[in-house]
C-alpha cells in the first residue's frame, strides 16, 4: 500500500486537526522569552525638618453666650399709700442711678404719725425725770431716817425702769415714724436700668406689692457652655486647693470677651465668677462696668469669648 492512498483513507477534518495542532507547538517553541526590563530609581522625597524647641503657647477655647444683668430683682413697695409722684427715669427702659428717686408715695399720714410719736417721747421723758426726782427724795427720806437698807419699791426703782422703758419704746415708735418717711420713697439700691413698670401716679399701693422689675448695669454675667475637650485645655478649678484656700488667680484662664453693640466692635476682660461640671460644663464669667457704660446697659447682646492660658 502506497504512502498516499494511507492519507486519503485518513479523514480530511482529522487531517487538518492533526497539521493545525503540529503548528501550534512548532510556534510556542519558537516564540521568544522577554527579557527583564532594568528597575527604574525612584525619586527621592523632599521634607522640611525644624529643630524642636519648647516655648510658651496659648492655647484658645471659642464659646458663645448671652450676656445678662448678674443681679436682677423686683422693686416693691414697704409702705402703703397712693403714690403722689413718679419721676421722669420712671419708665421702661429708663436708667437711675442708686438712691435715686423713682416713686413717691404720699408720706403725710407718716409724718403725722412722726409727730405723734415725738410727743410721746417728750411725755416719756417729763415721766421719766419726775420718776428720777422722786426716786432721789425717796433715797433722802430713807437716809433721814438712819437706815442704810431699803427696799426697791421704797426707793422707787421699779417705776423707775417703767419711766425708763416708756422712753425707749417712745424713741422707738419716732424711728420707726422717721422709716416710714424714709420708705415711702422708693429707689434704686444700686444703678441699674428699669426693665418694666409695674404702677402708675395716683395708684394706691400696699406693702410687698411690686412697682417695678429692675436690673444691676454695673455688673453683667454671661455663662458659656464648654465640651469635655474644651474644658480639659483651661486651668478649671475642679477640687479645692490642698490649703483649702480658693485658687490663686493666676491659676484661672484669661477670658477675653467681644460682641457687636449697635453696630461696634467691643471687648471687655472676663472675671471668672463660677464653673459648674454638671450636668455640661459651663462657666460664668462677670463683665464689670468701665469706661463704656452704655455699651454694659444694652444687655443680652451676643458675645462671642476667647479663652485662653499658656502652656509651657
Amino acid at each position: 500500500m502506497s504512502q498516499t492512498s494511507f492519507f486519503k483513507r485518513i479523514p480530511t477534518p482529522l487531517l487538518i486537526l492533526v497539521i493545525g495542532l503540529i503548528l501550534v507547538i512548532a510556534l510556542a517553541s519558537l516564540k521568544p522569552k522577554p527579557e527583564p526590563l532594568p528597575e527604574a530609581a525612584a525619586d527621592p522625597i523632599l521634607v522640611e525638618v525644624i529643630k524642636a524647641e519648647p516655648k510658651a503657647m496659648k492655647l484658645t477655647v471659642h464659646s458663645q453666650g448671652t450676656v445678662a444683668p448678674k443681679r436682677e430683682i423686683e422693686l416693691v413697695a414697704e409702705v402703703a399709700g397712693r403714690i403722689t409722684l413718679t419721676t421722669e427715669n420712671f419708665v421702661s427702659g429708663g436708667f437711675a442711678t442708686a438712691g435715686e428717686l423713682l416713686v413717691q408715695i404720699d408720706p403725710r399720714d407718716y409724718q403725722l404719725a412722726k409727730i405723734q410719736a415725738n410727743a410721746r417721747v417728750k411725755e416719756a421723758e417729763q415721766i421719766l425725770a419726775t420718776e428720777r426726782g422722786r426716786a432721789r427724795q425717796a433715797k433722802r427720806e430713807w437716809r433721814n431716817l438712819g437706815n442704810t437698807d431699803a427696799n426697791d419699791l421704797f426707793l422707787r426703782k421699779p417705776q423707775l425702769a417703767a419711766a425708763e422703758a416708756q422712753v425707749a419704746a417712745a424713741k422707738a415708735d419716732l424711728a420707726k415714724a422717721d422709716l416710714n418717711i424714709e420708705r415711702s420713697r422708693i429707689t434704686l439700691p444700686f444703678d441699674g436700668r428699669i426693665r418694666t413698670t409695674k404702677v402708675n401716679l395716683g395708684q394706691y399701693v400696699t406693702p410687698g406689692i411690686s412697682v417695678a422689675q429692675v436690673f444691676d448695669t454695673g455688673t453683667a454675667e454671661i455663662r458659656l457652655a464648654l465640651t469635655d475637650r474644651e474644658a480639659s485645655l483651661l486651668a478649671l478649678p475642679l477640687s479645692p486647693s490642698p490649703t483649702g484656700t480658693p485658687n490663686n488667680n493666676s491659676e484661672q484662664p484669661e477670658v477675653i470677651i467681644r460682641g457687636v453693640v449697635a453696630g461696634k466692635e467691643l471687648e471687655w476682660q472676663g472675671e471668672n465668677h463660677s464653673y459648674r461640671c454638671q450636668p455640661r460644663h459651663s462657666l460664668s464669667f462677670l463683665l464689670r462696668r468701665g469706661r463704656d457704660r452704655a455699651a454694659l446697659h444694652r444687655h443680652r447682646r451676643h458675645a462671642d469669648p476667647d479663652h485662653s492660658r499658656p502652656v509651657c
